[in-house]
């Protein structure tokens, strides 16, 4: 009978010990992906803003050089912009999709 019990308390215990494991790395699991998340979206953002700068940057420096003074502005915007959405679609999509 205590030979019984004895088998039936372990059992017990090892099931505990690998809910509680579960339970453990399921928690990290989830905590890590809202990071992760969060992080992408700033990488997002600041790779969209900085090919809208950089192309602004660019094309105003070369209206100063040539006395075009609106004209490389808005080129250059325009161009960083498709550039950073580019950039975003490459680094996201097109490697999910391969």
């Amino acid at each position: 009978m205590q030979e019984k019990n004895k088998n039936l308390l372990d059992n017990l215990d090892t099931k505990i010990k690998s809910v509680e494991k579960n339970l453990t790395n399921n928690l990290n699991e989830n905590t890590n992906t809202k990071y992760k998340e969060y992080s992408n979206g700033i990488k997002i953002l600041f790779e969209l803003l900085l090919g809208f700068l950089i192309g602004g940057f660019l094309g105003y420096y070369i209206d100063i050089m040539f006395a075009t003074m609106p004209v490389f502005l808005i080129i250059g915007i325009f161009l960083g912009g498709i550039s950073g959405i580019y950039t975003i679609w490459k680094k996201n999509i097109h490697d999910k999709i391969k």
